[in-house]
């Protein structure tokens, strides 16, 4: 099995590409409009996937919430995984957020630190306090 580093890697390398790709193809249009196609695409192809593995790869989630991710929803977390650090580095480097998008970061930081405490999460009756 690929380490899951590597197929984050590997995503952001791909979404790059195609960024690439749709600036080269679309010259006389902006980085925003390369950019905004890469979003849609990137949109319909983790919606449909995500859409398999929910409804017909299964587990279920409403019967199987918390079980172990398959090897497939962990592909589809990678690629979004590498798709939100390509949209976080453009954003940054065309600086069209500003301070907002830092701080959402910063915000997510804080709560991954927050869950990481060793608190005994809440059940629904069908997983185990971790």
């Amino acid at each position: 099995m690929v380490p899951i580093v590597l197929e984050v890697i590997c995503s952001l390398v791909t979404w790059l590409c195609l960024y690439s790709c749709f600036c080269q193809w679309n010259k006389q249009r902006s980085c925003e409009w390369s950019c905004r196609l890469v979003t849609l695409l990137h949109g319909l192809i983790v919606t449909l996937l995500s859409g398999y593995v929910a409804l017909l790869d299964g587990p279920w989630p409403l019967t199987h919430a918390g079980s172990a991710n398959t090897s497939l929803q962990i592909h589809v977390l990678s690629l979004t995984l590498g798709y939100f650090l390509f949209d976080l580095g453009w954003c940054l480097y065309f600086q069209t957020e500003g301070a907002l998008m830092l701080k959402m970061g910063k915000n997510h930081l804080w709560w991954t630190r927050l869950r990481r405490v060793d608190v005994p999460g809440r059940t629904n009756g069908h997983l185990a306090a971790h």
